[in-house]
């Protein structure tokens, strides 16, 4: 595995020892890092023989620092977590923008090894505009369960190149009739894409969203075939 400033490649060692050459002749200054373990955008990558290892303990150490004293939390969410109360107050200007930034750096967290706050984070990313007091209360119980599970790492472990496919939807579940699905690609044991979001629109039957879901599966499929 070869690491040059933002950019990662994965190769044997026979195109990593080409690539590493050619860049050095290119370019006049260059950083680069050669090896099998990186720290690379927040996260920590490990190769080790048929599985890599990708953690992010220490990005979500540094996010709960900024936070302060937390209580743990068992669950990223109540069974509530659609429910908004409309007599919440609005969180304060300052607030709302430090519960935005929460919110995304989650998003970034969700989307590469924390997989299981999806659901939770990807509701909390639909408020970051008009942020409440219950809101506040729903982030700080995700960062309350990353706080008791921060030592949980993804390993990816492929058995084969057999691509699995799953999908279903929780119909009509936020407080506007709009429904909530999920989807993900499985190699083996590891996950390679996985999809949680609120719909875009109402549907008037059940299905309606499992629809949307299948079609997102269907155009990444035509990537990973």
């Amino acid at each position: 595995m070869i690491y040059v400033d933002d950019i990662l490649v994965i190769a044997d060692k026979a195109e990593i020892e080409r690539l590493k050459a050619r860049f050095t002749e290119e370019l006049t200054w260059i950083t680069m890092d050669v090896g099998k373990k990186h720290s690379y955008l927040g996260m920590q990558i490990c190769f080790e023989d048929g599985y890599v290892t990708v953690d992010m303990i220490h990005y979500i150490e540094k996010m709960l620092e900024s936070v302060g004293n937390l209580e743990d939390s068992s669950v990223p969410a109540n069974k509530n977590i659609f429910v908004v109360d409309d007599k919440s107050q609005l969180l304060p200007e300052a607030e709302r923008k430090r519960f935005h930034t929460l919110v995304a750096k989650l998003l970034f967290l969700s989307k590469r090894t924390r997989l299981e706050i999806s659901t939770s984070n990807s509701f909390l990313c639909t408020r970051v505009t008009k942020a409440t007091v219950e809101d506040k209360r729903n982030l700080f119980r995700l960062l309350g369960f990353l706080k008791r599970t921060k030592g949980r790492v993804l390993k990816l472990h492929p058995k084969d190149l057999a691509l699995l496919a799953y999908i279903d939807a929780a119909f009509a579940s936020h407080f506007d009739s709009k429904s909530h699905y999920w989807s993900c690609f499985l190699s083996g044991r590891s996950f390679d894409f996985c999809c949680i979001k609120k719909a875009e629109m109402c549907y008037q039957i059940a299905y309606g969203e499992r629809t949307c879901g299948i079609n997102r599966l269907h155009w990444i499929g035509r990537v990973f075939c």
